[in-house]
């Protein structure tokens, strides 16, 4: 029987509590005043830095010129090559 008198208690109470939303509003609102401290203002964020004109001394371009994509496409093919199995031809010898 005790259990059902507390479920009736805390059934009362929570209507109680609940009546009254503006009540409701104005506890929860104290409380946490009370507990959390107001934010201090915020600075106000930096405008973005200008960007150079130009490079900074000491950085270089690094141009590509046309033997230097050559290469540099021989050489992705050479990789690609290397590491592909080699082709087996219809007897059964490697085919270079």
């Amino acid at each position: 029987m005790p259990e059902a008198t507390e479920r009736t208690a805390g059934t009362a109470f929570a209507e109680l509590v609940c009546a009254d939303p503006e009540w409701a509003r104005a506890e929860f609102d104290a409380i946490v005043a009370a507990n959390f401290p107001a934010l201090p203002p915020r600075d106000r964020p930096r405008p973005p830095e200008p960007v150079p004109a130009r490079r900074p001394s000491g950085i270089r371009a690094v141009r590509e010129t046309p033997e230097r994509s050559s290469e540099r496409l021989l050489a992705a093919r050479r990789w690609r090559g290397a590491r592909s199995p080699p082709l087996i031809a219809r007897d059964g010898a490697a085919v270079q």
